[in-house]
């Protein structure tokens, strides 16, 4: 017999339960920027280049 202080996670128990399900979808490839414009920017790809501003406006595109 299984008590509780020998399986602290439960995981004998048959109903477990997933804690998160990730739904990423697929991009489409491009061409990645250069490596220099890659670097300033901190992203590869154009498409995911989305600045963020946290107090100031070193960002130039």
């Amino acid at each position: 017999m299984t008590t509780v202080n020998d399986d602290p996670l439960n995981l004998s128990s048959p109903c477990r339960l997933d804690l998160a399900i990730a739904s990423v979808p697929r991009q489409p490839w491009e061409e990645p920027q250069d490596p220099e414009t890659a670097l300033l920017h901190g992203c590869l790809f154009p498409s995911l280049d989305m600045p963020f501003f946290a107090g100031g406006d070193a960002y130039v595109q």
